[in-house]
């Protein structure tokens, strides 16, 4: 059967110059218009950010960074500069490294947008941030980026690049943080680790960037200013209640040290806690497991860093007997201070601590079960510490001072190297960010002319 022949197809005929630019026009009005309305919205009925729905803040903080063009200009830090939370630490540090390298950077903080958290003193400066290009840097998780972007304005996004500094403790990021791709053009991890769970769910680019984490001078303290004991050993202990105590598994510290040295006042344990008042329940059962041990302290308030530094330096020893961990700050800290360390020997500290320069602590991986409820991601697995190896490098340390001493020095001497802000401009060199970064900037990252 012979079929008849398509009709020959008409060629479209194109639109005059003028009318084509006509729409082109109009759709780069309505699109204008429609960002300002969405400006106005929050401006015109009072709302706060952090007052609308999460869905809200993304649909509003979308269309914020819609249509940006990203030019060349410095870094921007956003974060929480005035927060006492790990977060707003990384703010500051990435800042200082920054300045230290002559890069000239401007903060952006970001600490009253998120009141949950004790506040500490940060210089960031009276002048507002200028607006213009550059990269803007903001340390801050998936769930507060939009926030953190409509709290920033669209001036101060709209010619600059934006990068997503982001902390997690699971091999995987939760499915709700990938919405939050949309919000970026590149993200940051401190970690192989942190980036090899971002990695698979994007095609933004991601680059370790490492924190550039500096010794802090301790304020004139003595372990009498502490409470503790003149003569012995001192273990320490550091975590924020916000960031779960499973996660730090602190109950896992107390039975090890426990089973370590019973009540021997000659081993003190110092538990350096902040935030609890979040968490009364798990507080209760912290200080059961601890009850009737005079030898295990509980430090509930808030330090300044210069005063955390000064307990650090009146210890022997710092631990971290955790279940998984992005980074590790308190480890790295305690390395740079000369401290032995003993820590699980998994997730994030591993790109830094090994067997040379740290006693790291058997473990299992297993299902996450987390009473906080912070961690709740089925299929997740993190470590289980080995208790009895915790409990058995706990005595060889605390009975061996010139095995400390020498571990201490080959932590302090390789964590020097690790977190130098030649390692971290030698990171930056790496990313993604180069081209939209002035001249200044790059040469002071030691780029080549």
């Amino acid at each position: 059967m012979a079929y008849p022949s398509p009709p020959e197809s008409t060629p479209a005929r194109r639109a005059p110059f003028g009318v084509r630019h006509g729409l082109d026009l109009a759709r780069r009005l309505k699109r204008r218009l429609r960002r300002e309305l969405d400006d106005a919205k929050l401006r015109w009925r009072g709302y706060e950010p952090t007052q609308l729905s999460p869905d809200r803040q993304l649909r509003f903080a979308t269309g914020l960074v819609r249509g940006r063009s990203p030019e060349r200009g410095r870094f921007v830090v956003g974060g929480l500069f005035t927060s006492t939370l790990g977060l707003g630490e990384g703010a500051r540090l990435f800042y200082g490294a920054l300045e230290s390298l002559g890069a000239e950077p401007r903060a952006l903080n970001l600490s009253d947008a998120f009141p949950l958290h004790d506040r500490c003193a940060f210089d960031v400066g009276a002048a507002p941030t200028p607006k213009g290009g550059g990269v803007l840097v903001i340390h801050l998780n998936a769930p507060e980026l939009p926030v953190a972007l409509l709290c920033a304005g669209r001036a101060q996004v709209r010619r600059r690049r934006l990068i997503g500094y982001w902390h997690w403790e699971l091999p995987e990021i939760p499915p709700e943080w990938q919405s939050r791709f949309a919000l970026l053009d590149e993200v940051w991890a401190p970690t192989a680790y942190v980036a090899r769970a971002i990695a698979p769910f994007t095609r933004l680019p991601v680059h370790v960037v490492g924190h550039p984490v500096t010794p802090c001078a301790p304020a004139p303290l003595s372990r009498t200013d502490f409470g503790l004991p003149k003569e012995g050993v001192v273990f320490l202990c550091v975590a924020d209640a916000l960031s779960s105590l499973g996660r730090k598994n602190i109950d896992g510290v107390i039975k090890a040290f426990r089973a370590a040295f019973a009540d021997d006042p000659r081993r003190t344990l110092v538990i350096k806690l902040t935030h609890t008042q979040h968490v009364p329940a798990v507080l209760a059962t912290l200080r059961q497991h601890a009850q009737g041990a005079a030898n295990i302290r509980l430090l509930l308030e808030t330090l300044q860093k210069e005063h955390l530094a000064a307990l650090m330096a009146a210890s022997d020893i710092v631990v971290s007997l955790h279940r998984s961990e992005g980074f590790g700050l308190v480890l790295a800290e305690g390395m740079l201070a000369g401290k032995a360390v003993i820590a699980t020997g998994w997730s994030g500290n591993m790109d830094f601590t090994n067997a040379d320069n740290a006693a790291l602590v058997d473990h299992a991986l297993v299902p996450v079960h987390d009473p906080q409820g912070v961690y709740t991601m089925p299929g997740q697995r993190w470590a289980e510490p080995k208790l009895e190896h915790a409990t058995a490098l706990m005595r060889a340390l605390a009975s061996d001072e010139g095995r400390r001493l020498r571990l201490g020095e080959a932590g302090r001497q390789s964590a020097a190297r690790a977190f130098s802000i030649a390692t971290l401009a030698d990171a930056l060199r790496r990313t993604s960010a180069m081209p939209y970064l002035d001249d200044a900037t790059a040469r002071a990252l030691g780029a080549p002319e």
